[in-house]
């Protein structure tokens, strides 16, 4: 094989690992800083937060009415946390009633509002900001079986090129 073929391989080759370490790098450190990842999978949002977006959501653990106003669009639990269908939806706030612990949110797309009021211990946290179109990346690449395919087809890979090896030494 000629170097120039080689150096093109090792070239790619340390960009898709690059970009892959730096994906992984930046998730974490947002992971850290208390961001939770979830991708707009209708589009009751749309156009704020059109489909296949990926929004990040702070997490806050305490004194969430300093954090939230209205206005501010929410990710929360659409059925009282902890229950058995764990919904969890991302709509507008449209108004806080902190003394009654009731936030009332409701869909940019649809006029109505919310049947029931949540509570602070609904809310997963505020959307912080979104990247329209890489959420269905993102979850593809945190799907387990997208993975297990992909390590399952390396060692078939390997198991074939090791083959080929061997039929070449025999021959």
């Amino acid at each position: 094989m000629d170097k120039k073929k080689v150096e093109f391989k090792k070239i790619v080759s340390y960009s898709i690992l690059s970009f892959f370490l730096l994906i992984i790098f930046s998730h974490s450190i947002l992971l850290f800083c208390g961001y939770k990842m979830y991708v707009v999978k209708s589009g009751s949002m749309e156009p704020d937060l059109p489909v296949g977006s990926l929004i990040y959501v702070k997490k806050y653990k305490n004194d969430l009415y300093s954090h939230i106003e209205v206005g501010d669009d929410i990710t929360f639990y659409l059925n009282t946390y902890p229950s058995e269908d764990m919904t969890i939806c991302t709509h507008r706030i449209i108004e806080i009633n902190q003394e009654e612990d009731k936030i009332i949110t409701k869909s940019i797309i649809e006029d109505s509002i919310e049947d029931k009021p949540i509570t602070s211990n609904d809310v997963i946290g505020k959307v912080m900001f979104h990247i329209n179109g890489i959420g269905y990346l993102y979850s593809i690449f945190t799907n387990l079986y997208f993975w297990l395919i992909i390590i399952f087809g390396l060692i078939i890979l390997i198991l074939i090129y090791k083959i080929i090896q061997i039929k070449k030494k025999e021959q």
